[in-house]
């Protein structure tokens, strides 16, 4: 879900900045979400903290992953999110990768060739923003952990959002990963499937199961991309293959005989 957050810039203590690891919130913000439930107040920091992660005001969030981290319910969230809407807190443009309209309004609205429809300033002048796109800026391992949680089999433990802290072992190597390997894409692909994998989901001598570790081991990508993980059975072969019968005229043809 594509969001932006109107006047981030009052949010954002250093725009020359290129990472911070803090926001700016005034001590009237409790005032200025008077009317919203305290359910909301807390989306509402959520985002923000999304915003200030990713140093941009356009964000491309998960609901679903929002709702894990606030330990609330994603139908909860995404009420917040159109209370922030009917407010004018956020605006929601249209993204060609992550559309989150009608077909109908989308046709009237919008080419689906268009990567962003862009709004004007929110400082009133009338000027275009020089936006990033989020599809060019580069993923995070948090991003990582969004495309687990939504692609993942229900049986496959989900990452613990507070141990999953910057710098750690974990971190580090979804990092790695990431570096090499930077289409959230292919991983989602690659862990749709691990599950629908019988061997990665349970059914196999030891009841073992495919965790977040490991996806981010340095071969499980390319071991995926090179079909791996396509149709394994639960003994730990992949389907047995015909093998073509090499009949004399093959061999004549391959060693002159």
């Amino acid at each position: 879900m594509l969001i932006e957050i109107r006047n981030w810039e009052k949010y954002n203590p250093r725009s020359d900045v290129k990472s911070t690891h803090w926001l700016r919130l005034q001590n009237d913000i409790l005032i200025e979400l008077f009317d919203l439930t305290s359910d909301q107040k807390l989306t509402w920091i959520a985002l923000l903290c999304e915003a200030s992660r990713k140093q941009t005001g356009r964000i491309d969030i998960s609901p679903g992953l929002i709702a894990a981290i606030l330990k609330a319910t994603e139908e909860s969230v995404r009420q917040a999110i159109d209370a922030f809407v009917e407010k004018g807190f956020i605006s929601r443009p249209v993204h060609a990768r992550n559309v989150d309209v009608t077909p109908t309004s989308l046709a009237r609205d919008a080419d689906v060739t268009d990567p962003i429809v862009i709004d004007p300033l929110r400082d009133g002048t009338g000027r275009n923003e020089e936006t990033s796109s989020l599809v060019d800026s580069a993923p995070t391992p948090l991003d990582l952990v969004q495309v687990w949680h939504e692609a993942k089999a229900a049986c496959q433990p989900a990452v613990r959002l507070p141990l999953m802290k910057p710098g750690s072992k974990r971190w580090r190597h979804a990092q790695a990963r990431l570096k090499d390997h930077p289409d959230l894409a292919a991983w989602r692909e690659l862990v749709g499937k691990l599950a629908v994998s019988p061997w990665h989901t349970g059914q196999n001598d030891r009841g073992w199961v495919a965790d977040f570790d490991f996806l981010v081991k340095p071969d499980t990508f390319v071991r995926g991309a090179e079909g791996a993980f396509d149709r394994r059975l639960t003994n730990g072969a992949h389907p047995k293959q015909e093998i073509p019968v090499i009949t004399e005229v093959t061999k004549e043809w391959l060693y002159g005989e």
